[in-house]
């Protein structure tokens, strides 16, 4: 076997190897991200005070809004503004959701795109989260399509920093589980290379070093970008939380790939270098001309 044919076998290896540890990563980081955004029962269980401000925002008489209606004014909410997310479980991340509502609505009017006084209803296709002195500035007159516009392109912006900033927040313990997922992994890889002398104590602790880092750093990348997709699109939150118990067992499944993964390349490369220790020098001169010999006919 060519030079080249080795290294490009090697490289194969290698790149498999990555593949299944990044597999291996991004599973148990998805597995681990659990998002809640916010529903009525969260603000009547967590902040009641603010349950009237979505019930009852923007009526000046009648009837409060049904419980969908009353959920459809939060939904006005920007995602990531409305989303609780870093918990360990649902309840705790529900809390947060509700006090994140809390905390936006907090300078917050139900403004009317149509005026209560120009007929314009109280229902939610009718209404805007807006900033009270924006709102009561306006007096009775309807929204122009250049005021709805401007309220609107501040929500995208609140819910890209609000996703931005959750994403942050997700950063360490998706560096934490990168490089739990990948200390033993690389101490048992670099220890077998030891073993066999490909290594020195120092190289394989400095690769396990290196290839902890890089574990740490695909683990918060992940983590970073699952994590805001999450808190900004709703329907993603879902699908993650759905997907977890399949996340986690392709996860487990990967680390027993890489174990074996591991073990059949350290008995292969073993096996190779005690048969050459074997051969004397002529047979070892004997396989090189056969290969060079095998090299030419493949080349004619």
């Amino acid at each position: 076997m060519s030079d080249s044919t080795k290294q490009s076998d090697a490289g194969n290896t290698e790149d498999s190897n990555t593949n299944v540890h990044n597999v291996v990563v991004g599973s148990f980081i998805a597995a681990s991200i659990k998002v809640t955004h916010a529903t009525l029962q969260n603000l009547k269980d967590f902040t009641p005070q603010k349950v009237n401000h979505v019930v009852r925002g923007g009526i000046r008489e009648g009837a409060n809004r049904a419980v969908s209606e009353a959920q459809q004014m939060i939904d006005k909410i920007p995602a990531s503004r409305r989303a609780g997310a870093g918990g360990q479980t649902i309840k705790e991340n529900a809390k947060t959701a509700a006090e994140n509502v809390s905390s936006y609505l907090k300078d917050k009017d139900a403004s009317h795109i149509q005026s209560h006084k120009q007929g314009g209803s109280s229902k939610p296709d009718n209404i805007l989260w807006e900033n009270k002195g924006s709102n009561r500035a306006r007096g009775d007159r309807a929204m122009t399509p250049q005021e709805q516009g401007a309220i609107k392109f501040q929500g995208h912006v609140d819910n890209l920093t609000g996703a931005v900033g959750k994403g942050f927040g997700a950063v360490g313990k998706g560096a934490a589980i990168g490089a739990i997922t990948t200390i033993p992994f690389s101490a048992l890889k670099n220890g077998l290379a030891f073993t066999r002398g490909d290594l020195s104590v120092k190289a394989a602790m400095v690769a396990t070093f290196e290839e902890t880092a890089e574990g740490m750093t695909i683990g918060a990348i992940s983590s970073f970008t699952l994590t805001t997709l999450a808190c900004a699109c709703p329907p993603f939150a879902i699908l993650l939380t759905a997907l977890s118990p399949c996340l986690v067992v392709t996860g487990g499944l990967g680390m027993v790939k890489q174990v074996f993964d591991i073990l059949h390349e350290h008995k292969d490369k073993k096996e190779v270098k005690e048969f050459h220790a074997s051969l004397s020098e002529s047979q070892a001169t004997y396989l090189q001309k056969l290969e060079l010999a095998i090299i030419h006919l493949d080349n004619s």
